[in-house]
């Protein structure tokens, strides 16, 4: 990633020693992508699955078991 080798990790990590919001420049600096899939009724339930891409690191998807309030 050539995003990672110009502003490595470590000095992304120092410049948000402390996160007490999440703000559009956190997401910014962080996340690369996310891709967020159609809900699907699986066993009479709706699930919707969530695929983050982070800089620097990759993706992590969130198993649709994760529960997640909503507001």
């Amino acid at each position: 990633m050539k995003w990672c080798r110009i502003y490595p990790m470590n000095q992304l990590l120092k410049k948000h020693t402390e996160i007490s919001t999440i703000s559009p420049e956190l997401i910014r600096d962080f996340v690369d992508k996310i891709i967020v899939y159609q809900v699907e009724k699986v066993h009479g339930k709706q699930e919707q699955r969530i695929k983050i891409y982070y800089n620097c690191i990759g993706a992590i998807e969130i198993e649709p078991n994760v529960k997640m309030e909503t507001s």
